[in-house]
């Protein structure tokens, strides 16, 4: 458990910083209404997820996932206006669409870490 705790910390980290970066960019608050901001989130979430694929493994990545999973819904709780707060069980099950690009991504690190050691032999 103790390995993990950085990479949930990185998580949250990342879920937060994804959902902020959307205001960042643009006049919206949440990725989904921004292409600009949806694009910037997504790449700061698989960012990480790639790295955790490929040097972690898939239970890191996964365990990053959630965590930014828990960050994005908190930020939004948190930061979010009246009807965000209403809306905290829609949002908790739509930011779930937000980590399947990451997960793909990191998916793909974790293919690109076992082709390198079957072909590398190290």
């Amino acid at each position: 458990m103790k390995k993990l705790a950085p990479v949930v910390l990185a998580g949250l980290f990342f879920g937060v910083l994804s959902w902020a970066s959307a205001g960042m960019v643009s006049d919206r608050f949440e990725p989904f209404d921004s292409e600009t901001g949806f694009y910037l989130s997504q790449f700061i979430l698989s960012a990480f997820a790639v790295y955790a694929g490929y040097r972690l493994g898939v239970v890191a990545l996964l365990s990053y996932l959630v965590a930014a999973h828990v960050g994005m819904n908190i930020y939004a709780y948190l930061f979010g206006d009246a009807e965000h707060r209403a809306w905290v069980l829609l949002g908790l099950v739509t930011t779930i669409l937000l980590l399947v690009i990451p997960l793909i991504f990191g998916l793909i690190g974790k293919s690109a870490y076992i082709i390198r050691k079957k072909y590398n032999g190290s």
